[in-house]
């Protein structure tokens, strides 16, 4: 695999069949007692009183889908096969509302492409949304601090490109690919630019988070890059067979930094990531079939928001023991930001 290096539109599906046949699967079933149109919370929940329901095997995967089944099997049970809703978390809608800013942002001129024009639009996002998530955000000051985190990693962005100088070939691209004795695949990528001079398709992902630290051993660092890039990866497989073009560089900006990290695509590693891709899918079908997706409990579970009906975490509660986790952190007026303006009404800065 080549070593990543750290550097300085349409909304329509597409749609490609590349199987001969599907084979016939059921939907998974809801929970007994809850609606087929009806999706539980896992807040909502009562541990005491939850079963574990029978579920059909899916018919379709996605990059996020494995990434889950990857980390926990148990995570991707509850999550994709169970179907259970998740409260709304900060960090989630930050992200949604930063990623459809930058989209909108594209949509303007070039020549409009500036801070000012980006932070409005963040803002008017915000406004658009608000009252969906007031449950995240009780008080005014909890609505600026969730505002002024969004400008700021917006004003990041900045830092690392000149949107009036991108012209994106493809924007919020959504794919659906069936693979020929395996599971149809969807994606939806933020970004596809041809490279300047070369023609080249270069796809790019927005990250609201912080870039990995590659401060380990070459392996080991090798190892987090790849599966860095494995959502990037697969979306490159997926344009291969939508658009007949294979792009040749990935290119992943992470926000809070801000820091951006490329990776040259080879032919093989479009190989690799169909075997990937393939092999995890096998692994998916074999735990269905046993009915077996093990927890894996670690450093993530004091955040994951199936926790209250987990066994695995139940278990070490009720053993005594400690599943390893990190510590939850836990006179202006809420639309100020919104309004432009900071609490001495000055302009608010990202």
């Amino acid at each position: 695999m080549p070593r990543p290096t750290s550097t300085p539109s349409s909304t329509s599906a597409h749609t490609i069949n590349m199987a001969t046949s599907s084979p016939s699967t059921p939907n998974p079933a809801p929970p007994a007692g809850i609606p087929a149109t009806t999706r539980p919370r896992s807040d909502n929940i009562d541990p005491s009183a939850y079963i574990a329901p029978s579920v059909g095997l899916p018919t379709t995967v996605s990059p996020s889908s494995l990434g889950d089944f990857k980390t926990c099997p148990r995570l991707y049970r509850f999550r994709h096969l169970e179907k259970i809703q998740e409260p709304p978390s900060e960090v989630m809608v930050r992200g949604s509302m930063v990623h459809d800013a930058l989209d909108e942002l594209f949509s303007q001129p070039p020549e409009k492409r500036s801070k000012e024009v980006l932070h409005d639009i963040f803002r008017a996002v915000w406004l658009k949304r608000r009252d969906k998530y007031l449950e995240l955000f009780p008080s005014t000051e909890d609505q600026r601090a969730f505002g002024m985190a969004g400008l700021k990693l917006l004003s990041n962005y900045l830092k690392v490109e000149t949107p009036a100088e991108q012209e994106p070939l493809m924007r919020e691209f959504r794919m659906r690919v069936p693979f020929p004795d395996g599971p149809s695949v969807t994606g939806i990528l933020d970004r596809v630019d041809l490279e300047p001079g070369s023609g080249e398709w270069v796809v790019v992902d927005y990250k609201t988070g912080k870039a990995p630290a590659l401060k380990y051993s070459d392996a080991v660092n090798e190892r987090i890059m790849n599966d860095k890039f494995f959502q990037l990866k697969v979306y490159a497989l997926l344009l291969e067979q939508v658009k007949q073009r294979t792009p040749t560089r990935l290119k992943l900006i992470y926000l809070d930094g801000p820091t951006v990290m490329s990776m040259r695509l080879r032919r093989e590693d479009l190989a690799e990531t169909k075997t990937e891709l393939l092999g995890l899918w096998e692994r998916i079908v074999g735990a269905w079939k046993a009915d077996s997706f093990p927890a894996t409990p670690g450093k993530l579970c004091e955040w994951c928001s199936f926790k209250s009906i987990c066994p695995a975490w139940n278990f070490t509660r009720e053993e005594g023991g400690e599943v390893e986790g990190m510590k939850s952190v836990g006179g202006v007026e809420g639309d100020a930001w919104v309004a432009g303006r900071d609490a001495k009404g000055g302009v608010a800065q990202g």
